[in-house]
């Protein structure tokens, strides 16, 4: 059985036909296909916020609000679209604040290597295509970086999906996100499981309220090993057990005077020792070291009491 099932030419008039319905809403596969018939067939200047910008061949230049428009879709659904299809390297994005950048991956593939031209009525299939043969340098470098850019995008979605908090938007990395993910975290390692574990404890300590590193250079520079479940116990200070007595209370002692009493369970967690206001209790009684009195103490005791009136012995 023959696995190579060609490939057709889909005229852009296609959006001017009945069948295309623009009252309605898109359809997945109609948002990809809409996606290839934006895109430019040949390099070509544009002007956006007045700047001259060069947009190449396979490359897309709207933006979120546009597309939402266009296919019936709520803004939130189209970012999420994109992020989709960029997660299975379809795509490759650079969003900023003015516009939307979408690059098609193997756009040259979804075309044929057919540059286009005016169709005769009669309807011919091709029998050689001698362009394909003809790859120059330049093509093959700009495949090259195409590629290589679409890997390190979708890496950067893998793991900026990890590491924003869960419950919020995650929203594509932005540019600078995205050269720190590549230049440190994929540089080091490009196994985006190799990361899961140290992401995932650094979700876990966001929800305990625990200090988490906010710098993703810092994080994958190296602090990211601290991020084990081995090194949280390590660290994690452990909590006095209090004996049970008969009474129903617990045995603990006055952490200055180390006297023995009997609290309850809130007693226990938020008030303190009779004998001493402001000390906690202490599972263990701890070594006091009793002040021995002098003469002089005495003495002194003595003279103080006299001068408010009162008299020892």
């Amino acid at each position: 059985m023959n696995k190579k099932k060609g490939w057709v030419s889909v005229d852009r008039k296609i959006k001017d036909h009945f069948i295309w319905e623009p009252s309605r809403a898109r359809t997945k596969t109609e948002a990809w296909l809409d996606l290839l018939l934006r895109a430019n067939h040949q390099d070509k200047d544009w002007v956006v916020n007045d700047k001259v910008i060069q947009i190449k061949r396979g490359e897309v230049v709207t933006s979120m609000k546009q597309l939402a428009s266009d296919w019936k879709w709520s803004r939130q659904k189209v970012k999420r679209f994109l992020i989709l299809i960029a997660s299975c390297d379809m795509i490759v994005m650079k969003v900023n604040q003015s516009m939307s950048r979408l690059s098609i991956c193997n756009y040259e593939t979804y075309q044929g290597g057919v540059t286009t031209h005016v169709t005769t009525d009669t309807h011919q299939t091709p029998t050689k295509h001698p362009q394909l043969n003809k790859v120059n340098k330049a093509n093959k470098v700009n495949k090259t970086t195409l590629k290589q850019s679409a890997v390190n995008n979708s890496f950067a979605i893998k793991f900026i999906k990890l590491w924003t908090p869960e419950g919020w938007l995650v929203n594509p990395p932005t540019p600078y996100e995205n050269k720190e993910i590549v230049q440190y975290g994929m540089k080091y390692n490009d196994d985006i499981e190799y990361w899961r574990p140290f992401l995932e404890e650094r979700q876990k300590r966001i929800k305990r309220g625990e200090f988490h590193h906010n710098s993703i250079k810092s994080f994958c520079g190296g602090a990211f090993r601290t991020y084990t479940k081995e090194s949280r116990l390590a660290t994690k200070p452990k909590q006095e057990q209090f004996r049970p007595c008969k009474s129903g209370g617990f045995i603990a002692y006055c952490s200055e005077c180390g006297h023995k009493s009997f609290p309850n369970e809130y007693q226990l967690k938020h008030e303190g020792p009779n004998c001493h206001s402001g000390r906690s209790f202490v599972a263990s009684k701890p070594k006091v070291v009793k002040k021995k009195i002098t003469k002089n103490d005495t003495q002194m005791d003595k003279e103080i009491l006299a001068k408010v009136g009162y008299a020892i012995g």
